[in-house]
């Protein structure tokens, strides 16, 4: 094995020295100056280094790539504490140009245009000698292009914001402005949607990290293109009718109505729907069941909440709240045993619902007096036992003097119960189970 080892290093090590054999060239100096840069560079003397570096620049360009890589990091610890502002623009150019040639000798265009994209638009957006979005423009245009959802978050800032200058400048329309804005929000989302998709926490927390920078998207995406509610009606619209299955276009057409605060209009359900249909999200879907409820059309919501609810696993409480909303669709519907089932169930899934659930359930027995009458009337009123217990589990105290008001009096129970006062009772008709018999407070 360590022969094996040592074999490996020394081909590589012939391999290395084969490089640079094709590219010493004739003049002897050559590898004096690269002994010298390696020596500086490795004891990070980056003035020191300087001299030999620019000196195989000019002499030697296609030396190795490693020159390339000495250089950015000579020229970026050089820029970084130079205070002579001609210096520092000087040191700033250098290093922008020796990553384009880089790319020109050695390739790996994508790698080495994000390492320039780092840099380049805080060195070049606040010069006043000359414009330079053009080019910015140009080279996060080509950066997106090659790293698509692998570009970063601050390079998308610097790309939208650069977006915004050439918009002003007159260099791009609304349409053209809104297709770049359209591509990189599809990225973002799909970082979103890997990110949640995810099992280790913290790529999760990227999620919101991304959802962030998408809101600062919007905003500049904003303060170039007014997307107001006439905009959507007059121009979006008509594109949507003719093809629903355009997400990007539902997606636009939602954005817009929801920052332009006209979602009554029924477009802006339409829109939800669509993108639903298309990519399940359990905040859509729950708003659009909210809208139907809004509208009082019980059907859609209760349907609506039916295909949301499993998409709401991972957050307990949304999904108790959904749970609560079909209970008082059934409840609505006359249907008290239903919305008893979805109430509990409700209780269950999280303790931000408990006590409005059990409440909930303690209401629907005080209603049903009318229901379950009984053969007597200390039987009658059961079902205010059975709501006192609900009211009590919820920590309702209101509720509880209201159903305490209407136990049965104690001569009752005398009369028609041979005194039967703090035994168990089958409570009977819908409500079913058992309560404790207990006589109205004097």
């Amino acid at each position: 094995m360590i022969l094996r080892r040592l074999s490996v290093a020394f081909a590589l090590l012939l391999a290395t020295q084969f490089v640079f054999a094709q590219n010493w060239g004739d003049n002897p100096e050559t590898k004096t100056k690269y002994a010298l840069l390696s020596d500086k560079y490795g004891a990070k003397d980056y003035a020191g280094g300087l001299e030999p570096l620019e000196w195989i620049l000019t002499n030697a360009p296609n030396l190795h790539l490693s020159v390339y890589k000495y250089g950015e990091t000579i020229y970026r610890n050089l820029e970084s504490t130079e205070k002579d502002a001609a210096k520092k623009t000087e040191l700033q150019n250098k290093l922008l140009n020796v990553l384009d040639q880089r790319i020109k000798l050695f390739g790996d265009e994508a790698t080495v245009l994000d390492r320039k994209g780092d840099y380049a638009y805080n060195f070049l957006v606040n010069r006043k000698d000359k414009d330079y979005y053009p080019h910015l423009d140009s080279l996060y245009s080509r950066i997106f292009e090659l790293r698509k959802d692998k570009m970063s978050r601050t390079q998308l800032i610097m790309y939208m914001a650069v977006l915004a200058k050439q918009k002003q400048a007159g260099k791009y329309n609304d349409d053209q402005v809104t297709e770049k804005y359209d591509a990189i929000t599809e990225n973002i989302e799909l970082n979103i949607k890997n990110a949640k998709a995810s099992t280790d926490p913290k790529i999760v927390a990227e999620a919101s990290k991304w959802a962030d920078i998408q809101t600062k998207i919007d905003d500049i995406y904003g303060s170039i293109v007014k997307i107001d509610c006439s905009f959507i009606k007059e121009r979006l619209e008509p594109k949507f009718k003719e093809n629903k299955e355009d997400l990007k276009l539902a997606k636009k057409i939602f954005k817009g109505m929801l920052s332009g605060k006209c979602t009554e209009d029924p477009l802006f359900v339409e829109a939800a729907m669509a993108i639903f249909d298309k990519e399940p999200d359990m905040g859509i879907g729950q708003l659009v069941a909210k809208k139907y409820l809004q509208a009082s059309d019980e059907t859609n919501a209760l349907k609506w909440l039916e295909k949301t609810l499993p998409l709401a696993d991972k957050d307990p409480a949304k999904k108790a709240d959904m749970l609560m909303d079909m209970a008082k669709i059934y409840n609505s519907r006359g249907d008290k045993s239903g919305a008893r089932e979805y109430a509990f169930k409700a209780a269950e899934t999280s303790s931000t619902v408990r006590s409005e659930a059990y409440s909930f359930v303690g209401a629907l027995y005080m209603q049903s007096a009318n229901i379950c009458k009984g053969t007597n009337p200390v039987e009658q009123r059961y079902c205010f036992l059975a709501a006192y217990d609900m009211y009590q589990k919820a920590g309702d105290g209101k509720g509880m003097a209201n159903a305490q008001a209407q136990f049965p009096a104690m001569s009752d129970i005398f009369t028609y119960m041979n005194d039967k006062n703090g035994q168990s009772v089958s409570v009977g008709c819908w409500i079913g189970g058992t309560t404790v018999l207990r006589k109205r407070p004097n």
